[in-house]
């Protein structure tokens, strides 16, 4: 769910960004400065999300060791 709302969010703010360089576009350097730090923000966000959920799935495939084919996501 985490990640689905990030890609939602980048796409809202995108169209936001993108729709302020067109209208203003002497501040088009400032606005395309701005989306790639929110970019750079979301990407940390997506990799440590992922990390926790590869640590999660380990965990439980520790203490339920039967459970190898995926039934923990479940």
């Amino acid at each position: 769910m985490l990640q689905n709302l990030l890609l939602q969010g980048l796409l809202v703010i995108f169209a936001v960004l993108g729709a302020g360089a067109a209208f203003q576009p002497e501040a088009s350097a400032a606005l395309c400065l701005v989306f790639q730090c929110v970019m750079l923000a979301a990407a940390l966000q997506w990799c440590h999300h992922g990390i926790r959920t590869a640590q999660i799935k380990a965990f439980l495939q520790e203490i339920n060791p039967d459970d190898a084919h995926g039934k923990w996501e479940t």
